[in-house]
């Protein structure tokens, strides 16, 4: 017997074909358990909506079995897993970005102070821009270009494959290089 949830959907397995109408029964359903749920894990309450959206996203690409015994536990686990790799991610993001930011410290001291300021003004605006990108892409640069690690590290500590981690990457230092472009044009236009 399932506890706290009749089967979702309609016969013979509609609900697999439909998983959007699903995932937003589910929230329709339990939306106040749901939201207290997040609130309970300790998620900030500028973020709550975030998590709330997250977990759309979550019951979207993994729908809960068929045979779950009891909903409410199913979405609590989802609830804290989608927590803890929210905040791995942003303490891996700004792990790298401060190594970057050390990095550029210690690398570029003999320069024209000029030029230094222009550098520094540079990794500032590329931080902004990675901090904006989606999670995976910005894990992918941050592991790429300042963790240490090679690729076949990086997509290990990522949890994918090389095609994945290559996607990530490509898509983010896509974003990146428009985002300085714009950027550039910016400051450019202002002379």
């Amino acid at each position: 017997m399932v506890v706290g949830m009749e089967r979702l959907g309609g016969p013979d397995g509609e609900d697999r074909k439909q998983p959007a109408a699903r995932a937003a029964e589910i929230l329709r359903r339990y939306g106040r358990e749901i939201r207290a749920m997040i609130r309970f894990v300790g998620c900030d309450p500028s973020e709550q909506e975030d998590a709330f959206q997250q977990l759309f996203l979550t019951l979207l690409l993994s729908p809960p079995p068929q045979d779950v015994k009891d909903i409410r536990a199913y979405l609590y686990r989802a609830i804290l897993n989608d927590q803890i790799s929210r905040r791995t991610s942003n303490s891996l993001q700004r792990r790298h970005l401060h190594l970057y930011a050390a990095h550029l410290q210690y690398t570029v001291e003999d320069g024209d102070p000029a030029e230094r300021l222009e550098q520094l003004e540079l990794a500032e605006k590329v931080c902004g821009l990675i901090h904006r990108l989606p999670t995976r892409q910005a894990q992918a640069i941050s592991f790429a270009f300042w963790s240490g690690l090679d690729r076949r590290q990086a997509c290990k500590e990522m949890g994918i494959r090389r095609q994945s981690f290559a996607k990530y990457l490509w898509r983010g230092l896509r974003v990146l290089r428009q985002g300085l472009r714009e950027r550039m044009g910016e400051y450019e236009g202002r002379d």
